[in-house]
């Protein structure tokens, strides 16, 4: 799968979207070096595929697939509750909207 982005071609692996998931790696390894957050090997890699597809559907265009809600059923109400005040979760009336691009919509 190809998108067009400025003018030119880029395909996923492209050296630009490399770049560009390089760049915004660094970053959240600073943020999480502040919190005394050390990553092992095997959640660098896959933070490193999310946000190598978060980069590429930047570019593409290409929506998320439907999000299932029951996958947060498990978590508890005080740590949902705290979730919920910081953004990272829908409230519990929350449904998809597969017109929003924006991570916060729901």
């Amino acid at each position: 799968m190809q998108t067009e982005t400025h003018d030119q071609t880029l395909p996923p692996d492209s050296p630009a979207l490399l770049r560009q998931t390089d760049q915004i790696l660094a970053r959240i390894h600073i943020l999480l070096g502040d919190q005394g957050i050390r990553p092992n090997e095997v959640q660098q890699q896959m933070l490193a595929s999310h946000i190598k597809a978060m980069v590429w559907r930047s570019h593409s265009g290409e929506p998320l697939p439907e999000v299932d809600l029951s996958l947060f059923e498990e978590i508890s109400p005080p740590l949902a509750a705290s979730r919920r005040a910081r953004g990272g979760l829908p409230p519990p009336s929350a449904r998809y909207n597969p017109a929003c691009s924006r991570t916060t919509c729901w």
